[in-house]
């Protein structure tokens, strides 16, 4: 009995002991140290004056409380402390990888700083890396250079496409873009995706081609340093989109051709696309048959006094079938004893060779 006595004593002084502490207080620990910041990084490091920079970090309260981290933010260069972003989209664990973007404009080095705070409004100390920042003084680097279609159809659009590059030249982003054609201005590209905002921009640019034969289409570009790039050049080839395969019977090629005026002369020719051969049908891919007078001697006229020449009726063109046509050339009188030159214009901007008539 004596022994249960004590007990019972013993039981009800731990109640007692227990009573004289706060309701909620029992063992309670106070968070009151800031979280511990490791692993500032920059990238790229060593930089470019004026390109962007990404900084990240870990930021733990795990040692130091076991909050959760509330917030992180990064200074530069002694200058006001700016809110990071949680790696993984949000702040809700007691370590947060931590990750923001600035751009640098300082040149030499640069001290960047970061520090987190956790639930309970604790600061922790922040820490800091140096950031070198180099002038970025080499132009951009130009490759991949298309030319679409090539082959070309002369007097119609061709696209050119290219992709400039300052990733190993100074990692400025790229500014602009420009083509030349045949050795002319340098024209304006715009950036394939609608803005000139990345290191390495796709461009691209049209043009209506007017050379036929071998043409060259050069592109530059230029960074945010105002650095201008090596041009780099492509060929292509630009072909009319019709092949005239040249007068018929009763003309003949090459030679001086004799007729009496004011006679009708059978002109004939054959038409064909040139990408596949086909026959050319349509009465549009005739402009109009020309000729101008040239010495009989020497041959020399000028081509800018040309006539467009008319037949004798409505029905002065005509369609034989197979790419073949006619034209029925109703020759003036005032063509007696003179010599001159005949061609025919298409509407691909071709021109026919020119036919030399001596007239009776």
């Amino acid at each position: 009995m004596k022994r249960i006595r004590m007990i019972f004593t013993l039981v009800i002084a731990a109640v007692l002991v227990m009573a004289a502490f706060p309701t909620g207080n029992v063992l309670a620990v106070t968070d009151s140290v800031g979280p511990v910041t490791s692993a500032v990084i920059v990238t790229p490091n060593p930089a470019t004056v004026n390109t962007s920079v990404v900084v990240t970090a870990t930021v733990d309260d795990t040692t130091t409380g076991g909050s959760i981290i509330q917030s992180a933010e990064y200074s530069l260069n002694g200058g006001p402390w700016t809110a990071m972003n949680a790696s993984d989209g949000a702040f809700s664990s007691i370590t947060e990888g931590v990750t923001a973007t600035f751009i640098v404009t300082q040149l030499s080095n640069n001290e960047v700083c970061v520090r987190g705070t956790d639930a309970a409004n604790n600061v922790g100390d922040p820490i800091c890396i140096t950031l070198v920042a180099n002038p970025d003084t080499l132009g951009p680097i130009t490759s991949a250079v298309n030319v679409t279609p090539n082959p070309a159809t002369v007097n119609a659009s061709v696209t050119v496409t290219a992709a400039v590059d300052d990733t190993t030249t100074g990692g400025s982003n790229i500014q602009s873009a420009e083509y030349s054609l045949n050795g002319g201005a340098w024209t304006a590209m715009n950036a394939s995706d609608g803005a000139f905002d990345s290191v390495l921009e796709n461009v691209t640019g049209s043009f209506i081609v007017t050379q036929v034969g071998s043409n060259q289409v050069c592109i530059r570009g230029t960074d945010a340093a105002n650095n201008v790039g090596d041009a780099v050049c492509a060929s292509f080839t630009a072909q009319y989109l019709y092949k005239f395969s040249g007068f018929r019977p009763p003309i003949r090629m090459n030679v001086a051709n004799k007729a009496n005026a004011p006679q009708t002369i059978p002109v004939k020719w054959r038409l064909t696309l040139t990408a596949t051969g086909a026959p050319v049908n349509k009465p549009s891919s005739f402009v109009a048959l020309k000729s101008y007078a040239v010495d009989c001697i020497t041959l020399t006229g000028d081509p800018s006094t040309a006539v467009v020449e008319k037949g004798p009726g409505k029905t002065n063109l005509r369609y034989l079938g197979a790419g073949n046509w006619l034209f029925n050339w109703k020759t003036s009188k005032e063509y007696r004893t003179t010599c001159r030159m005949m061609f025919v214009l298409f509407s691909d901007g071709q021109m026919s060779p020119s036919i030399l008539f001596r007239f009776k």
